[in-house]
């Protein structure tokens, strides 16, 4: 396998990456943990995931490349020098139960499939301060959030952020309205309803936020 050509969402995400040391969470093939080192995006990858069949689709090898199997941050102690948790493509309540585990004070680079509010208030309850917080389309809609350690100062989010974006800091009735039309659509797993909340999500994205 040559170089590595990105998903947008994934791009993304290694965009967001500054730290020395990264986890890469549910690595599955391995195609952002090899993006960072052929890029010199960071200097050490640990690449996880669930189980021995899961981890063997990475089949690359590299002498800054580590390949674990197990449960989330369970792979990983304050001996690996981790400075960054990547947490993508699952579930809120999944990604929750995996940061609920954190003591590492790493920055959190996360992109929950579903249930983002529970996310972005399991970030904040832990100490987090979220510096990135947006919504990328590649193919279907996908929200991307960045948080770094601050429990002297974390913020204090209201509802509306929790529930839309941290950024939504003005009272716009027709974008909640707008808003709450986009969360029933995403609710529902049928083809036409994606298709409007596809339209939606580019509406509401025109809102100055």
């Amino acid at each position: 396998m040559g170089e590595v050509v990105l998903s947008k969402r994934l791009q993304r995400i290694a965009e967001l990456v500054t730290g020395r040391c990264v986890l890469d969470v549910g690595c599955d093939h391995g195609l952002l943990s090899k993006y960072l080192l052929q890029n010199g995006l960071c200097e050490r990858v640990i690449a996880s995931d669930i189980s021995q069949k899961s981890l063997q689709k990475l089949d690359w090898t590299n002498e800054h490349l580590c390949k674990r199997v197990g449960d989330g941050l369970s792979v990983i102690d304050g001996r690996d020098g981790v400075d960054t948790i990547v947490v993508a493509g699952m579930g809120g309540e999944t990604i929750c139960g995996i940061l609920q585990g954190n003591t590492f004070c790493a920055d959190l680079i996360v992109s929950p499939q579903s249930k983002v509010h529970l996310v972005r208030t399991q970030i904040a309850k832990m100490g987090y301060a979220l510096v990135e917080d947006f919504v990328l389309l590649d193919g279907k809609y996908y929200t991307i959030l960045k948080a770094k350690w601050c429990p002297e100062s974390t913020p204090v989010y209201d509802d509306n952020q929790l529930l839309y974006g941290v950024y939504y800091t003005k009272d716009k009735v027709q974008k909640q309205q707008l808003s709450q039309r986009y969360q029933s659509l995403c609710q529902k797993k049928n083809e036409k309803a994606n298709q409007k909340a596809q339209q939606l999500a580019c509406v509401l994205q025109s809102f100055e936020l």
